[in-house]
């Protein structure tokens, strides 16, 4: 047990010393946990006092080895190559799922022990996803969120869900809407208003979507490039059609069901601006398909070739983006036209 004046120290990486974690009061341990969630720049839990309580839970667990299915668990994740500090915020999560008290409080049947096991909770196939969920938790954006959202789209709904490129178009056409769209229809759309049953409790899906959600809307009020990194539109115009861009541009044209009142009533006594929204629309789908390219292009192209259009929108993508949000978001000092 640690001097009184000596505060327990605690690491997950490493795991905290046996005899030192149980000889200190559960106090003290939920206090190294707390501490060190903060110090290490992890605010999905450290805002909130019962999450050192699941990390601590976790560690009392293994540092007594009852259930030993606990540290049977965490030595298999550690096989498969994943770090402790992940492996630990992953039993900590599924422990303290709704899915685990629920099993674990159902009564014994003829195939199930006395007491549940959480390594039913854990899928083989879902161990490789660990690190990429540990890091969209964390908080930020990146690679990690376009990482976890198509992995569960492929392997948990994929009739249902937004893949990341599409979510992210979708993303975009709300976020440059004059009218707010609401979380419960936003998320209705981009993952079917709720994270599949069957998808781990480890997963952080749900936090997924909504970090690129505030991504976009970030960039487009700050006037950024709303388009996230990994589909951006290529540097040939024609390769836009078999890139993830495209799936960007079917994202924002689903949207429209979503805002097209939104727009009709913001712009209603403007025609001359309604009618440059529809054409940036047009514009911004271009790209969904050839068939719709190739549909834009007879309607307002003449007698340029589909090739040269391709370019021209291309080339005019930036200003479109920055257009909408104009339109949706007009400068005070900004004279309206018809």
């Amino acid at each position: 047990m640690p001097d009184k004046n000596e505060r327990l120290r605690y690491d997950p990486r490493s795991g905290p010393d046996r005899s030192a974690w149980l000889g200190a009061p559960e106090a003290e341990r939920t206090l190294a946990v707390r501490r060190w969630l903060k110090n290490n720049d992890m605010p999905f839990p450290c805002c909130l006092p019962r999450s050192a309580d699941e990390w601590r839970e976790v560690e009392d667990q293994l540092a007594t080895g009852q259930p030993p299915e606990t540290g049977r668990l965490l030595g298999h994740l550690l096989e498969r190559g994943v770090e402790r500090v992940v492996a630990v915020w992953a039993l900590a999560e599924a422990m303290n799922s709704q899915q685990y008290r629920q099993l674990s409080q159902s009564p014994p049947s003829g195939d199930r022990p006395t007491s549940f096991e959480i390594e039913r909770l854990f899928d083989e196939r879902d161990l490789d996803i660990l690190p990429a969920a540990f890091e969209a938790a964390t908080g930020g954006f990146g690679p990690a969120h376009e990482k976890v959202i198509d992995y569960y789209h492929r392997r948990f709904d994929p009739d249902g869900s937004m893949p990341f490129a599409v979510a992210a178009g979708f993303c975009f056409g709300c976020a440059t809407a004059p009218k707010f769209v609401r979380n419960h229809v936003l998320y209705e759309h981009m993952y079917g208003n709720h994270v599949s049953e069957r998808a781990p409790v480890y997963l952080p899906v749900a936090d997924a979507y909504r970090e690129l959600f505030r991504f976009v809307s970030d960039a487009v009020f700050e006037q950024g490039d709303p388009i996230p990194p990994a589909v951006r539109p290529p540097e040939d115009p024609e390769a836009c059609f078999a890139s993830s861009f495209s799936d960007w541009c079917k994202g924002f044209r689903a949207t429209q069901p979503v805002v097209a009142p939104g727009w009709e009533a913001h712009l209603a006594g403007y025609p001359g601006l309604y009618a440059e929204y529809l054409a940036i629309v047009d514009s911004l789908r271009f790209f969904a398909d050839e068939d719709e390219a190739i549909r834009i292009h007879e309607a307002v192209a003449g007698e340029s070739s589909l090739r040269s259009t391709v370019e021209r929108m291309h080339a005019g993508l930036g200003d479109a983006i920055q257009r909408l949000f104009g339109l949706a978001h007009p400068v005070v000092d900004r004279p309206r036209e018809d």
